[in-house]
């Protein structure tokens, strides 16, 4: 909805006083188009990620974040939110080395104890008492995640 505001209309023209905050989520946002839509429509974005097997927002990335000439610090998804752990697993369960990619496994409060009715599907989801989400990022010396695949198994 973003690029296509950005494509199809002006959104500089238009008085966005008023607009506090756009977040946006689903998948990882160009940068370049971010920072475009940073620079258009103004300090409004936020980043989230989250499933709804842990009852939604995992990290954010949050809206003074974004006031950056980093590309490649607008292409992540933020740091974990408060009461919600993160690693960064292989496939044998153990922690990746700093900047490697791992899948996303959480741990929160939020966490659901399973699907109904699909035993298996369950256990492999919650494996080792983490959700392993299924999907893929790497984390950076500042503790920022990036998504940057599904896994495929």
């Amino acid at each position: 909805m973003i690029y296509a505001l950005l494509d199809h209309e002006r959104p500089e023209t238009r008085d966005l006083s008023g607009l506090e905050v756009i977040w946006y989520a689903t998948g990882p946002m160009s940068p370049v188009r971010l920072a475009e839509a940073c620079e258009r429509i103004g300090p409004v974005f936020s980043q989230i990620y989250g499933q709804t097997e842990s009852t939604g927002i995992g990290t954010v990335l949050p809206k003074v974040a974004h006031q950056t000439a980093s590309l490649e610090r607008l292409a992540s998804c933020g740091r974990p939110v408060v009461g919600n752990r993160i690693r960064l697993i292989d496939d044998d369960g153990h922690d990746v080395p700093l900047g490697e990619v791992g899948e996303i496994a959480m741990r929160n409060r939020g966490v659901m104890l399973g699907y109904r009715n699909l035993l298996e599907e369950t256990e492999a989801a919650l494996k080792g008492g983490w959700l392993h989400t299924g999907d893929m990022a790497r984390q950076d010396d500042e503790g920022l995640l990036y998504i940057v695949d599904r896994k495929r198994t």
